[in-house]
């Protein structure tokens, strides 16, 4: 699920004589170096790739800047990106050497980064199989199971979750499903059920594109408890969902630092934080925790 780029159709990107690749290609910070970058998507891919063009080249930043363009508030993110990198919304035009803005502005760049996420692809499968229709993949319950065939499985449709804890739970399905002990509702049922998911992300305004998305929002652990009682397990302890929301607090606010924060689980409930002392954003809520542990 993470093979085909997705790169939008922005108007004039034929004209731009700069050097422009995904995500997906980006190895070597250097390469930018004495650059000016726009970097277009601001999810996990688009903040650490900024984050790595920007601190490379405060050799000379005097001749680049990172332009970290996306649709999220910039209120979310302004005391947590370095100050190296300006925040600008989505550009929508392209010259040889210039991005547009909507609201007609422009900045002149030497590189466009596309952190822009993928397609769903399965070219090994026949189309009468499985059927993807502006990302949503079509005849899959529970974001896992072929409706028609139950022994075909997929792990990591979900997008934007907990990854590991969330691979687990799902391994664990899987081997209970392939060993026929976990009790399937009928196929009805499972496509009212599928169908009913959809429609509840899109009354919640999310497009159609994110039928399999679980940022955002309590998804997440509300799905890896439909899992746990699909196949009849004890679900994730609640304190990976308390420890999740702090790390994910902390990426937000503090992020040029949020990897140097360690945790450690005390219980079902609890944790510690081992270093609060790095915590700069919302330290008083870290020693409350630690003391809490």
């Amino acid at each position: 699920h993470h093979s085909e780029p997705y790169t939008p159709d922005i108007p004039g990107m034929e004209l731009f004589e700069g050097r422009m690749i995904h995500s997906k290609e980006f190895r070597h910070e250097e390469h930018f170096d004495g650059l000016r970058v726009a970097v277009l998507g601001c999810s996990y891919s688009g903040e650490d790739i900024s984050m790595h063009v920007a601190k490379f080249a405060k050799k000379v930043y005097i001749y680049l800047k990172v332009f970290a363009c996306h649709r999220r508030d910039p209120k979310d993110f302004r005391p947590s990106f370095k100050k190296e990198i300006e925040q600008r919304p989505p550009f929508v035009h392209m010259t040889k050497d210039f991005v547009v803005f909507p609201d007609g502005s422009s900045e002149k760049v030497d590189a466009v980064i596309f952190c822009t996420g993928y397609r769903y692809s399965f070219p090994f499968l026949k189309d009468d199989i499985i059927a993807i229709q502006d990302q949503h993949v079509q005849l899959i319950y529970k974001h896992m199971f072929h409706i028609e065939y139950l022994n075909l499985i997929f792990i990591r449709i979900a997008r934007q979750f907990l990854y590991f804890p969330m691979y687990h739970e799902m391994a664990k399905l899987a081997v209970l499903a392939l060993a026929g002990k976990v009790k399937f509702p009928s196929k009805d049922v499972m496509r009212a059920e599928s169908e009913a998911d959809f429609q509840s992300r899109l009354k919640e305004c999310n497009p159609p594109s994110h039928a399999h998305f679980f940022g955002g929002t309590g998804r997440r652990f509300r799905y890896i408890e439909e899992l746990a009682e699909l196949g009849g397990f004890d679900p994730l302890p609640p304190v990976l969902e308390m420890i999740f929301t702090d790390v994910a607090d902390e990426r937000h606010m503090n992020l040029p630092h949020c990897t140097e924060i360690s945790y450690r689980v005390t219980g079902p409930n609890s944790y510690v934080c081992l270093n609060p002392e790095k915590i700069k954003s919302r330290k008083s809520k870290a020693e409350n925790v630690f003391k809490d542990g």
